[in-house]
């Protein structure tokens, strides 16, 4: 258990990682693509979940981890069931942001082609 535990625990900190250089990228997008309201909200609260998980969920997960690892009894705790409800709200952003940008990407290229939007749908 405790070799899984480390495994799971470094690959978790991987999947961080990654997911911070692609926030730092869509962010970087979004300012130079000048995207609109929607889509920096739903940026902003995927990053604002993203943070959240990063310095303070990860630092009592890892602890916990470290300490199931040293042979201690921790017992139960919220904590894995606030980190999947927070993941499932950063996927809501994520699909949302998506959503934005590619009715943003379509009212650009009709725009380019000279033909009108309509209603934005």
């Amino acid at each position: 258990m405790p070799l899984a535990l480390q495994i799971g625990r470094l690959v978790f900190h991987a999947l961080n990682l990654c997911e911070i250089a692609f926030a730092s990228g869509i962010l970087l997008l979004a300012i130079l693509g000048g995207s609109d309201e929607r889509s920096k909200r739903c940026w902003l609260v995927a990053a604002g979940i993203l943070l959240v998980q990063t310095l303070m969920l990860f630092l009592v997960l890892d602890s916990r981890t470290q300490a199931v690892i040293d042979g201690v009894d921790v017992g139960d705790s919220p904590f894995h069931t606030i980190y999947i409800v927070l993941e499932l709200a950063k996927l809501l952003a994520l699909v949302f942001l998506a959503h934005s940008q590619l009715r943003e990407y379509r009212v650009r290229l009709l725009n380019a082609a000279g033909v009108k939007s309509g209603s934005g749908s």
